[in-house]
């Protein structure tokens, strides 16, 4: 499967891929929440840098970010764990982490069992998202069923100090995708 996705791959940027795969998970969580503001790599004074942040309910609600890895390969769980650990610091309520399909189906890990996926005070999940390798065919890209969510998340408890910086940055930024009512 690695070679399909060379493959692909090679008609395409690494940028392209990647916006590909932000494509993707953007069409995804529109479909999830109810009235999303979406964030495309937004520049949080303060915060990590994310791949893609939505702001439900018209950006008043619940703050769901991704990290998207496009070409990773998980050969253990203590590389899953590395992913993992980059997104516990992150102070937003909801946090995925967005693998290949290819890639989770290969690696054999049973994300539903994974305890390092928690939180350690015990509040929260990181949740599993896929994505199908035909989106890195143009000739053959099809939106529709191409990411999916592999493990709900959980609520992470968010400490309101770092909301507030958070807040500060949407009350001046335009979202990159909304939905308009």
């Amino acid at each position: 499967m690695t070679q399909l996705l060379d493959k692909n791959q090679s008609r395409l940027t690494p940028k392209r891929v990647h916006g590909r795969v932000v494509n993707v998970v953007a069409a995804l969580l529109r479909k999830q929440l109810q009235i999303p503001n979406i964030y495309l790599n937004p520049k949080i004074p303060g915060v990590p840098a994310v791949d893609i942040l939505a702001v439900d309910r018209g950006g008043s609600g619940d703050l769901h970010v991704v990290e998207i890895k496009p070409t990773v390969e998980l050969h253990s769980r203590a590389q899953l764990r590395s992913l993992v650990q980059t997104l516990k610091p992150y102070p937003f309520h909801f946090k995925y982490l967005a693998l290949p399909e290819f890639t989770i189906s290969q690696s054999g890990l049973d994300f539903a069992e994974y305890p390092e996926l928690f939180d350690e005070a015990g509040i929260g999940r990181i949740g599993i998202l896929s994505f199908k390798s035909s989106i890195f065919d143009a000739s053959s890209f099809d939106s529709a069923d191409a990411a999916k969510e592999i493990l709900r998340p959980e609520r992470f408890l968010v400490r309101g100090e770092k909301l507030v910086t958070i807040e500060k940055w949407l009350a001046k930024a335009k979202p990159d995708m909304e939905v308009r009512i």
